[in-house]
């Protein structure tokens, strides 16, 4: 769950991250650990990884365009790279019972925290969206596109040039809902630091940060298992 006075999230997650071509895993930060591929699924791992890197290529391309946006080098975001903190998730939200009444979510309203998110979902909608008025609006399925989510690591590194977007789902379709998720970010060493943008002048109220330090300080502060 997204907060301690919620109710838990109505989902299930499958979650994996970077690994290389012999199926490695870096050892460089402590929220990455192995895969855990299950052996009734042989192909999951070669799919999985296949939909990892495409998904990849979609955030590099944005993340161009963003650099693009702020007059920086179009690669500015993408120097360190090469081993990505990222993970990918398949997430399935069973139909959500009507007793359990308007307070239950598929996942609650929440901001992603890394750089970006790259979400691919089903048609059966549920997505929904908070825009500049507090409003909440349905972001519905469109056949053969790609939902994208400013996350709150992107905010910070621009100093709220990209902002983050609250959302939640709400599976109220009396369906089996499905989405492939990927929470793209670089790799743990990166330094987030918006006067590396703006200049050494420029006030800003956040001190520079690793992406590995800035993943683990959100993660501790949201999930119950990482307070105890």
């Amino acid at each position: 769950k997204m907060s301690d006075s919620a109710r838990p999230d109505l989902k299930e997650s499958f979650i994996w991250g970077y690994q290389d071509e012999q199926g490695a895993v870096p050892k460089d930060h402590s929220l990455r650990g192995d895969n855990q591929w299950p052996d009734f699924l042989p192909q999951l791992q070669n799919h999985a990884m296949t939909y990892f890197g495409q998904a990849h290529g979609v955030a590099h391309h944005l993340m161009r365009g963003f650099a693009l946006g702020l007059g920086l080098e179009e690669n500015y975001f993408l120097k360190t790279c090469s081993r990505p903190l990222s993970r990918a998730s398949f997430v399935y939200y069973p139909p959500q019972p009507e007793n359990l009444g308007q307070q239950q979510f598929g996942v609650g309203e929440h901001t992603d925290f890394g750089v970006l998110t790259v979400l691919c979902q089903d048609d059966v909608g549920g997505l929904q969206v908070k825009n500049v008025d507090g409003q909440w609006i349905e972001a519905p399925p469109v056949p053969g596109s790609l939902i994208v989510n400013v996350g709150d690591l992107l905010s910070r590194w621009t100093d709220g040039a990209y902002k983050s977007t609250p959302h939640r789902v709400v599976n109220s379709s009396g369906r089996e809902r499905l989405s492939l998720v990927l929470a793209f970010d670089p790799d743990p060493q990166t330094i987030i630091d918006a006067r590396e943008i703006y200049g050494a002048e420029y006030n800003v109220d956040n001190e520079p940060i690793t992406c590995g330090d800035y993943l683990t300080w959100r993660f501790d502060k949201a999930f119950a298992y990482r307070k105890n």
